[in-house]
């Protein structure tokens, strides 16, 4: 079945390195840019993709800043695609001259095929005489490819996509390029061991390396480092064609017997037994962390759903299962995309992150997968050992509608180097509203697609007035990365750490149906290491670090100016940092003294672009966090 999804972001797919860009077009002005777009085959692109795709290729909006082209192969009636997407002139002059992109085909019962072809004489269809790649149907996650055009050395060139499916679904690509390449050149993109393991083990150190070069690489050196001491592999009978990627396993590994935080350095060098000609990207690092401790673990699921998503419903019963099943290790949240419920901070980067709708990830560990895998997922984790546990807290001041979230940390071990960062979610249960926008499409009406937790009872759409939702983000703090700086880099094992935020409850919003959901990433990897969640309404069982009523921060909105006045005692001086919701450090504002039991500060955010940002107010390991917004 065909299954209309998300685009998903076509870039940062490989390391850049220094290669000699003779042309370049990534449609990032929503236009095509220097290439042109031939629609042949005449065909009437069906309705269920007509605003996405078609004639032939077009431009679409990824994200704020990325566009793509998209071409279709699903037609009424069906037929076979013919759309070409075609270069200007080029000269090819040197050696290890490659055409460069980025594809993906959505749908793995339905994936568009294409050919890669030149022409040496002009531009007219007739004159794309060599067909220099052919693939039958792309791979449904992005995908850098390349073709070497050396063949061309000397001659003025086009090249031109054309995509020749026969009732498939649709064909994303981006970051169009040519380039010419360095001869021998290979990358260490990133160390891919489990970073947190128990002690007692042997650690395979595992680095995944690609040929940014032009010749494939059939040998090399593969060393790693610990504690001064290197181990070093000869690698040989490799075959890493240009810009293709491979996992090393060293044969010597890490005897993992203490507690501790061990950084392990890699390096790879000598391609084909040569000096790497840009050795500046053949090193990674990666901290490993040793524990003898099992940390109480809750497990994050998130679901990527719209009410615009006829396959939607599938997500919305496998969470009620998830919710209902495994209520003291899971926490649900159901992230909209598309419609009313949607909270653009959370379902941006969220949504550059899946595949399609209905999906999600588990923990962000395991990442786009379909929700009806989202139990089996899980409760592989529930066990898994992580060096962190989180509590969240929570106090609401039902006049004011003021709710204050606490997260508070510690870590089993001892570190001088972690990577750790606080994010937290506020979800409301229960969620209704009137009009078309939360009429729930549902494809599964009559049962045609079998059942599903009674969709298949139901219309198609599902009525506003029939549909409840849950697990529905209505705030996000820290950013869907995490708060910077929000976890000390240096902690001994048990040491505490707490990061405040305060949110206004809108009138409507049930806050009897809410929770606080706090969690702890590694930043590195972008996994949620653990997670915890309460009832919005629990009450907080200590006192804050400035307790609620005796901070003020005025005028909130503002365009300008805000006035911050606390009414605290403290020895301590305490630090004054302003971030954005994504957690990025925006300003420094140094330090408050609170040594007479008030302070006051006047800010100046005029410079400012407009948005949310969090005032932070730390003093060691406590901190107080007051969002504001700037008009």
């Amino acid at each position: 079945m065909k299954k209309i999804l998300t685009l998903m972001l076509l870039s940062c797919l490989f390391a850049q390195s220094q290669a000699q860009v003779i042309f370049s077009e990534n449609f990032d002005d929503g236009t095509l840019g220097s290439m042109s777009a031939v629609d042949v085959d005449g065909l009437t692109v069906a309705s269920q993709v007509s605003t996405v795709a078609g004639p032939t290729w077009k431009t679409r909006q990824a994200t704020q800043t990325n566009w793509l082209v998209v071409s279709t192969s699903w037609f009424s009636p069906p037929g076979i695609a013919d759309d070409w997407l075609i270069s200007p002139a080029i000269e090819i002059t040197e050696e290890n001259t490659f055409v460069v992109w980025e594809a993906y085909s959505p749908d793995a019962s339905y994936r568009d095929g294409y050919e890669l072809r030149v022409s040496t004489t002009d531009d007219a269809i007739a004159s794309f005489t060599d067909v220099v790649y052919t693939n039958p149907a792309e791979q449904t996650t992005p995908i850098l490819r390349a073709q070497r055009l050396d063949a061309y050395i000397g001659q003025t060139i086009h090249f031109a996509f054309r995509n020749n499916s026969n009732d498939k679904f649709l064909l994303y690509m981006d970051n169009i390029r040519v380039e010419v390449f360095k001869a021998n050149n290979v990358v260490a993109q990133r160390m891919s061991f489990e970073k947190y393991n128990q002690i007692g083990g042997m650690v395979p150190i595992k680095t995944s390396i690609q040929n940014y070069g032009g010749a494939p690489i059939t040998s090399l050196l593969y060393t790693w480092e610990q504690g001064g001491v290197e181990y070093t592999d000869t690698l040989t009978g490799l075959n890493i064609t240009t810009l293709g990627t491979k996992e090393l396993t060293h044969s010597v590994k890490f005897d993992l017997s203490e507690v501790g935080e061990y950084p392990i350095n890699v390096s790879v060098s000598m391609p084909n037994g040569v000096d790497d000609e840009d050795p500046g990207d053949n090193y990674a690092s990666r901290n490993l962390y040793g524990m003898n401790v099992q940390q109480p673990k809750k497990v994050v699921v998130e679901e990527a759903t719209g009410t615009w998503c006829g396959w939607c419903p599938r997500g919305t019963v496998n969470m009620d299962i998830v919710a209902a099943d495994f209520a003291d290790v899971a926490i649900p949240i159901a992230v909209h995309n598309g419609d009313p419920m949607t909270i653009a901070e959370y379902d941006g980067p969220f949504s550059q992150t899946v595949g399609g709708y209905p999906s999600g990830h588990v923990d962000r560990k395991i990442i786009d997968i379909d929700p009806g895998t989202f139990v089996a997922q899980l409760q592989t984790l529930t066990g898994r050992m992580v060096p962190a546990q989180i509590k969240t807290e929570s106090i609401y001041e039902p006049n004011s509608r003021n709710v204050v979230v606490r997260a508070t940390g510690s870590l089993s071990i001892a570190t001088a180097a972690n990577d750790f960062r606080l994010s937290c979610v506020i979800t409301e249960d229960g969620v209704t509203g009137t009009g078309s926008a939360y009429d729930q499409r549902n494809y599964y009406a009559g049962g045609a697609n079998g059942p599903m937790g009674g969709f298949e009872s139901l219309a198609d759409p599902v009525p506003a007035a029939d549909m409840v939702y849950h697990f529905v983000p209505r705030a996000l703090f820290g950013g869907f990365n995490g708060m910077e700086n929000s976890v000390p880099d240096v902690l001994e094992a048990g040491e505490e750490f707490s990061v405040e935020w305060t949110f206004t409850v809108p009138e409507d919003f049930d806050v009897d149906q809410m929770h606080a959901i706090t969690f702890i990433l590694d930043e590195e990897t972008g996994e949620i290491l653990n997670g915890a969640n309460v009832p919005l309404t629990e009450q907080l069982s200590a006192v804050p670090l400035i307790p609620m009523g005796q901070t003020s921060l005025y005028p909130n909105p503002t365009q300008d100016f805000m006035n911050l006045s606390v009414d605290f005692l403290s020895e301590t001086p305490v630090s004054m940092n302003i971030y954005n919701t994504s957690g990025v450090l925006i300003s420094n504002l140094g330090t408050l003294n609170l040594s007479n039991g008030t302070g006051f500060e006047k800010i100046n955010v005029s410079d400012f672009t407009p948005g949310m940002y969090i005032l932070e107010l730390r003093q060691n390991n406590a901190v107080t966090a007051l969002p504001f917004s700037k008009l």
